[in-house]
């Protein structure tokens, strides 16, 4: 029987180490950058299908409020006809108007309910699950952050000289 042992010791020559250690830190600073834009980017995602939400529900909300105005108008120029005031032809144009008004209010409602489901999706929220919504967009946090992972990479380079003669030596 034979029975071997053995050891692996890096050896490194003239600052090998080092500027291994400094490349590591700038891919690190790299991942990082990338991770916080991606971050940022779901964060103006959910910001955009919020306010989505909102313009569909507040649309919803006017066209409800146009149905009732128009519903209670139709009634009104049907007791005019009755009593002989407006033409039969006023009645029928304020029909088809409650009607395209429904239609319209019908289209917002399955696009609200398509952005919310989106919003849900996004924040990683159940489909089943409730989302209050808020009408002030205004606390919403917009940073002057960097657009890109170059871009972030560029600033931490300029930010860390150490980095920065690292990158170069290579």
């Amino acid at each position: 029987s034979e029975t071997s042992i053995g050891v692996a010791i890096p050896i490194e020559i003239a600052g090998q180490r080092a500027r291994r250690i400094d490349v590591a830190e700038a891919e690190m600073l790299a991942v990082e950058a990338e991770i916080e834009n991606r971050e940022r980017q779901l964060a103006n995602d959910v910001r955009i299908r919020y306010a989505e939400v909102l313009a569909a529900s507040r649309e919803l909300s006017t066209l409800d409020n146009l149905n009732t105005i128009d519903t209670e108008t139709v009634r009104f120029v049907g007791v005019r006809i009755a009593e002989g005031d407006s033409a039969p032809l006023d009645l029928r144009l304020l029909q088809t108007e409650v009607s395209r008004l429904q239609a319209r209010r019908t289209l917002v409602e399955g696009r609200l309910q398509a952005s919310m489901l989106e919003l849900k999706n996004i924040a990683g929220l159940p489909a089943d699950g409730e989302v209050k919504l808020g009408e002030d967009l205004s606390l919403a946090v917009w940073s002057n952050a960097p657009r890109s992972v170059d871009e972030a990479t560029s600033i931490a380079m300029a930010t860390r000289p150490d980095l920065r003669l690292a990158a170069l030596e290579q």
